[in-house]
């Protein structure tokens, strides 16, 4: 199979993959860089050892689908400020949540953002 050429979106260079061409991409930030440092490695893993499910579904996690800390607050810098999800949750959470915007909270568990199917009932 082959793919078409395209332009890029910035400067419309012909290209054969991607949406934009080498010169326009914008760099590849490291995970340390964005604050996923050694830090916040050690207090991710410190939460899944005190909690060892996930907050959404209940799993207790598995190679394929492994638990991971989700920071409520950011900086995360006490165990209040991290949730314990499965990958598979975290994934489906994406930039959804709501945060109070006076407090840099997240909704109570209770308030959280509804997910809405493209065609079918409301999933809370």
């Amino acid at each position: 199979m082959t793919t078409l050429a395209r332009p890029c979106l910035d400067c419309g260079t012909t290209i054969a993959a991607g949406s934009r061409c080498q010169r326009c991409a914008p760099p590849k930030i490291k995970t340390a860089d964005r604050g996923y440092g050694a830090a916040w490695q050690k207090l991710a893993r410190q939460a899944i050892r005190n909690h060892p499910w996930c907050t959404d579904c209940g799993t207790r996690g598995s190679k394929d689908n492994p638990l991971t800390g989700d920071h409520l607050r950011w900086p995360a810098l006490t165990l209040n400020d991290v949730e314990v999800v499965c990958r598979r949750c975290n994934s489906r959470r994406g930039p959804r949540r709501v945060f109070d915007t006076a407090t840099n909270d997240p909704q109570p568990v209770w308030q959280r953002v509804i997910h809405r199917p493209v065609d079918g009932p409301v999933v809370a």
